[in-house]
C-alpha cells in the first residue's frame, strides 16, 4: 500500500467491466466517485490503468506520478482494446496488425 507522501497512487480493485465512470475512491469511503470519466490514465509498466472525472484527474496531477493519460474514447476499458501510446488513444487494432504487434514483440 502507498504511503500518504508517496508518489504512486494507492491502488484499489482491478474493474474488468468496460466501466468508463471515475473509478476514484478514498480509503474511508464504501463507493467509487461515479462521475462519468474523462481520462483514461495508465500508471506503470505493468499497464494497470484506471477511468477518472475531470475532478479526479487534477487531484492525479497535484499528487501522484503515471506514465500515460488521454482523453476518454469509445474503446477505453473495453476488453480487447489497446493502448495506443503513439496515437494517445484506446483501440482495437485490425487483426492483421494485432499479428504484425505479436511478431514485433517476440522477434525482440
Amino acid at each position: 500500500m502507498a504511503e500518504a507522501n508517496s508518489p504512486f497512487v494507492p491502488k484499489g480493485e482491478q474493474r474488468f467491466d468496460g466501466d468508463q465512470t471515475c473509478g476514484y475512491k478514498p480509503s474511508n469511503v464504501d463507493d467509487d466517485c461515479g462521475k462519468p470519466g474523462a481520462w483514461h490514465v495508465m500508471w506503470d509498466a505493468k499497464l494497470d490503468n484506471s477511468i477518472t472525472c475531470i475532478e479526479h484527474m487534477e487531484l492525479i496531477q497535484q499528487r501522484w506520478m503515471y506514465i500515460d493519460r488521454h482523453p476518454i474514447t469509445s474503446d477505453c476499458a473495453m476488453p480487447g482494446a489497446q493502448w495506443i501510446f503513439l496515437n494517445d488513444r484506446c483501440e482495437y487494432l485490425s487483426e492483421a496488425a494485432t499479428e504484425a504487434a505479436a511478431t514485433l514483440e517476440t522477434a525482440v
